[in-house]
């Protein structure tokens, strides 16, 4: 082999381990952004469902407040209605109802 082709050779296999070093980086370049972008899509679809769960809450919260409200209300008039019993009035009822229990 003349000294020429030699250098040939030596002159491709250089720009063929540029290449594989190329490559190499190439790789790792994409591997890298992959990652972050799974990383982003992955806290996209976090923030997402929590906002999608806060909302169900709010929801659940809302319907919850609304049926309890009639009987909230109910309760109230009851309560006042028994607060307002006079005191004779509760130890005449009161008197009834141990008369009742003892005979």
């Amino acid at each position: 082999m003349s000294i020429d082709a030699i250098q040939r050779v030596k002159e491709a296999e250089d720009q063929a381990r540029l290449l594989i070093e190329n490559a190499r980086r190439k790789a790792l370049q994409i591997i890298e952004e992959g990652k972050e972008e799974t990383e982003l899509k992955y806290n996209e679809i976090i923030a997402q469902a929590n906002y999608e769960r806060d909302q169900a809450l709010e929801e659940s919260r809302k319907e919850g407040n609304e049926l309890a409200a009639p009987i909230l209300e109910r309760a109230d008039g009851e309560s006042e209605r028994i607060r307002s019993i006079k005191n004779q009035d509760l130890e005449q009822i009161v008197d009834s109802i141990v008369e009742r229990i003892v005979n």
